[in-house]
């Protein structure tokens, strides 16, 4: 038995027009969009933690930068 997107066989969450679905979906992009600044603004500290005896200035900018990560 062959089936198709249109005749109702498949589960409703598998549809990408499903509510449900795309709550799941903006819930996972929202997880690794958080997890991504936040390793963003670890990696930027720990540069900034690197450089701060060469120079204070830029250690200072990349603080700036964790700090401000994500934000649009």
């Amino acid at each position: 038995m062959s089936a198709s997107m249109t005749s109702g066989t498949y589960p409703r969450a598998a549809r990408p027009g499903n509510k449900l679905f795309l709550r799941g979906l903006n819930a996972v992009w929202a997880f690794l969009r958080d997890l991504g600044i936040q390793r963003a603004r670890q990696h930027l500290n720990q540069l900034a933690a690197q450089r701060e005896a060469l120079d204070p200035a830029l250690a200072r900018m990349l603080r700036d930068a964790a700090r401000h990560a994500g934000e649009v």
